[in-house]
């Protein structure tokens, strides 16, 4: 099971899929000289993702090919269709400061240069908040785990975590109740470490 699962995440940083299979096949041979009982993995790099379950956690999944410099994100189809494998951002195009007039950013986007899947310096993945809580409530208990803090036990003074603060308990809704009275909602925190 770890080795499917590196070699799934290997693969999607450094590897084509033609590689990877090449590379599961080199796996089994070796295994199958050795004396033990482990499974041989699949011969096509899209079995063993179903057989690992990945595939869910990707359903809804975006990626897009990102600009080191500039951050500024293209999809996979485009580049390849067009070949293209620098940057072609103009940063302030329009600025009337010739200190700030339009320059285009011509920074590389693939590793060597090549136009290529999974070949991308930075990649910017995208999921939709939406398509995720749709995943993760097909989970069995998933409802009854996140409203298990409304039945936990509580000790004066103890903070264990930011639902025992005073202020959790004074956000409200447009109709003036208080969230933590309604059991069907779910309230999302952004958190950042810079």
């Amino acid at each position: 099971m770890f080795i499917g699962l590196f070699i799934i995440l290997f693969q999607r940083q450094y590897l084509s899929e033609v590689a990877t299979e090449i590379l599961m096949a080199f796996i089994n041979i070796i295994v199958s000289y050795t004396n033990t009982s482990c499974p041989k993995l699949p011969k096509k790099l899209s079995i063993l993702r179903q057989h690992m379950g990945v595939d869910i956690f990707e359903e809804g999944l975006t990626r897009y090919v990102a600009c080191k410099k500039l951050s500024k994100i293209y999809t996979l189809d485009v580049l390849l269709a067009n070949e293209q494998t620098l940057c072609r951002h103009t940063e302030y195009p329009h600025h009337p400061s010739s200190a700030w007039s339009a320059k285009l950013c011509n920074e590389q986007l693939f590793k060597n240069g090549l136009c290529k899947n999974n070949q991308q310096l930075k990649e910017y993945p995208y999921y939709s908040v939406i398509k995720g809580l749709q995943i993760m409530f097909r989970r069995s208990n998933f409802y009854e785990q996140i409203n298990a803090w409304r039945s936990r036990q509580q000790n004066a003074g103890v903070y264990y975590d930011i639902y025992d603060g005073k202020m959790w308990g004074e956000i409200k809704e447009s109709n003036g109740a208080t969230f933590i009275e309604d059991k069907h909602l779910i309230q999302f925190a952004l958190n950042v470490d810079w």
